[in-house]
């Protein structure tokens, strides 16, 4: 029996490996369109636009002066875009074709996941009516979870922090679950 939580312990933590790495590699993606189009792209504007941390916004630009889209130079915040619109026409293909194979390997994440994880003693017992309300919304966050469930700010929050934990939303509140996977899953997950 061990040996199953195990293996299913590992199982979940090389999904969540190739999720990060699918993730990371989508706001590469999505960053060298914000360079280009902006002719340049600092920390502040990673920070500003994909809502991630620090140190993550930090190795994006690390990576985007690695692959030459954007200028090193450790004095100036905004980086200046190496590429024109026109070479990154041609570029931008490239990195479609793999966006796309991570997009379907991001949806069968958010589907093992879901899979994997059940209805846990520690969740909120509103976690379910909270997938069910973000799925209809397109958007959650916590004064609309608060209004919605009648809620204290301290609970709603909980609840926030389990649908990301779950990867059911993203930190921005965007849903990232369709209601066909939430549908297949509910039964596995929640019994």
């Amino acid at each position: 029996m061990e040996m199953k939580t195990f293996e299913n312990d590992s199982k979940e933590k090389k999904l969540e490996k190739d999720f990060n790495e699918i993730v990371e590699k989508m706001i590469v993606f999505y960053a060298m369109n914000y360079a280009v189009d902006n002719n340049g792209i600092s920390i502040s504007d990673i920070l500003n636009k994909f809502k991630t941390n620090y140190i993550f916004a930090e190795k994006i630009i690390k990576k985007l002066e690695e692959m030459q889209i954007i200028q090193k130079n450790e004095r100036i915040q905004k980086k200046k875009c190496l590429i024109s619109k026109e070479e990154w026409r041609d570029k931008r293909i490239l990195f479609q074709n793999d966006l796309k194979i991570n997009e379907d390997m991001y949806k069968e994440y958010i589907n093992k996941k879901l899979k994997y994880k059940k209805l846990e003693d520690t969740e909120d017992s509103l976690l379910i009516d909270a997938i069910e309300f973000a799925l209809e919304t397109g958007e959650v966050k916590n004064s609309s979870i608060r209004n919605k469930f009648a809620v204290s700010y301290a609970r709603a929050g909980r609840i926030i922090n389990q649908l990301e934990e779950r990867d059911i939303i993203y930190k921005t509140g965007e849903v990232l679950i369709t209601k066909k996977e939430w549908e297949e899953n509910k039964k596995i997950c929640f019994g």
